[in-house]
């Protein structure tokens, strides 16, 4: 069984001067979903795949919105660790902090 990690979006990464989060982590191989996280735009529907490309909506049409859901599952992959490792996702357990070779510091409720 291959090995799996269990991280947290990091909703502090990057923040507007009103701070609001700007960024998400990309699921590995996915370029519309997000760990712990959607992007919308306008009223709050999602873009089409071609306005994050063509356009790159930015500013007040795109906000970025954290599900809460607690931790998701994902593979131990090097691109997982390197998120992990650099601080763009978080670690929900210490276990997966051990597996990246990070510190594992509990979020608080």
């Amino acid at each position: 069984m291959p090995m799996l990690l269990r991280v947290l979006p990091n909703n502090v990464d990057a923040l507007d001067e009103d701070g609001n989060p700007t960024r998400a982590f990309p699921m590995e191989g996915m370029h519309d979903r997000y760990v712990g996280a959607r992007i919308v735009v306008g009223e709050g529907r999602e873009p089409t795949f071609g306005e994050m490309i063509a356009s790159n909506v930015r500013g007040p049409a795109r906000r970025v919105v954290f599900d809460n859901a607690g931790p998701v599952v994902v593979p131990c992959t090097a691109y997982y660790l390197y998120g992990l490792r650099h601080g763009d996702i978080l670690p929900a357990d210490e276990e997966t902090a051990m597996h990246a070779g990070i510190k594992f510091v509990a979020q608080s409720q």
